[in-house]
Formats: C-alpha cells, structure tokens, sequence
C-alpha cells in the first residue's frame, strides 16, 4: 500500500513539474519576443507586429494609403483611366479610430494574408467595405472602372491601394455625385509589383 501511494506521490510530482516547465517556457518565449520588439497584438486576428513596423516586409502590397471622412451610406469608387493596364487591384479598409496602433503594418499583414483567398469584385457591382477588409476589384484595362459600396459605420477609413491612384484617376464619391476630399495621402517605396500582364 506504501509502495502505490508512494508511486502516485512521485508520479504527481513529476506532472506539476512539467507543467511549470511548460508555463516557465511560455514565459520566457514572450520576454524574449518583448526584449526582441516583437509584440503580441491581442486583436481577434492574432497577427504578430513588431516595433518596427512594416520595416521587415520585404515588399508592401501596397504603394499608396490615404484618410476620408466616410458617413453612413452608398458611395462610388470610381476608376477614370488605367495607364498600365492592370488587371486588378487591392484595396484595404481600416477605421482609424480603432484600438490598431500601427496602421500600415496591419494593412501589410491583411493585404498579404486576404489576396490568396479574395474573390473579384467585377466592375459595376457593389460591395459593402467593412473595417479591416481587403477587397479585390476587377478593372476595366483600358478605360473606366467604377464600384459602389456601401459603409454601415461611420468614420475616419484609412485606405490602402495596391497601385497608386493617380494612375487610374480615382475618385470616391458621394450619391450627390460630390468628391470626397482625401487627406494625409503617403506613398510608398518598396513596392515592386510588376505592371505587365
């Protein structure tokens, strides 16, 4: 009897001390991430970003970002022209008055992650943009292109393009058919997407 209870003792022992291992390892995992400037983004989408921003993305999939004041409601996107012939083009939506603190390194990881599994938007039909989607539009390669979406919650988007916009003339208007003005425009470097298709 001595020699079963002695042997559960030991063997319980044995499991709480790899249990505090493991915990123990966990521990150290994250300081070690913390001492590296990495972070834990503890939004529902459990993507890691790191203090530096999008400084480790080889290549941003996307050239251009831009702000607008969008209030409930329908809207065009409009594509005047396309210079270079694209097929396609990315476009991301993010509220900027959520809890995400480095926008652009978000939209980096939403854009890459999202595209493999996007399906197009052809031109003409409408789409409803949602904070922190990607959304894959078709365009016309020679000439206009235009999208109506729709935007249920209010506020300041911070938009993400994949080409830059001045290469197709883009305008977001309203259902009076007024310009929404953009603000705080940013280009990037880095983006090396091939034009020809």
């Amino acid at each position: 009897m001595k020699k079963i209870f002695f042997g559960i003792m030991v063997t319980l022992l044995f499991m709480s001390l790899v249990a505090c291992t493991s915990t123990n390892e966990e521990a150290a995992k994250i300081e070690e991430q913390e001492a590296g400037g990495i972070e834990v983004d503890n939004d529902d989408n459990g993507l890691e970003e790191d203090a530096e921003g999008i400084g480790h993305h080889d290549e941003l999939p996307y050239e251009w970002a831009g702000s607008y004041e969008l209030a409930g409601g329908i809207y065009t996107l409009k594509f005047n022209q396309n210079e270079l012939g694209d097929e396609s083009m990315l476009i991301a939506f993010i509220l900027e008055n959520s809890n995400i603190t480095d926008l652009e390194h978000h939209a980096a990881h939403m854009m890459e992650e999202d595209a493999p599994n996007l399906n197009s938007i052809l031109v003409g039909e409408e789409f409803e943009a949602h904070h922190e989607y990607t959304y894959l539009l078709a365009l016309n390669t020679e000439g206009e292109s235009t999208f109506t979406f729709t935007i249920s919650q209010a506020g300041r988007y911070r938009i993400f393009t994949e080409h830059h916009p001045d290469e197709f003339g883009m305008q977001i208007l309203t259902e009076e058919d007024s310009e929404i003005a953009v603000n705080d425009s940013v280009e990037y470097e880095g983006h090396d997407h091939d034009h020809s298709h």
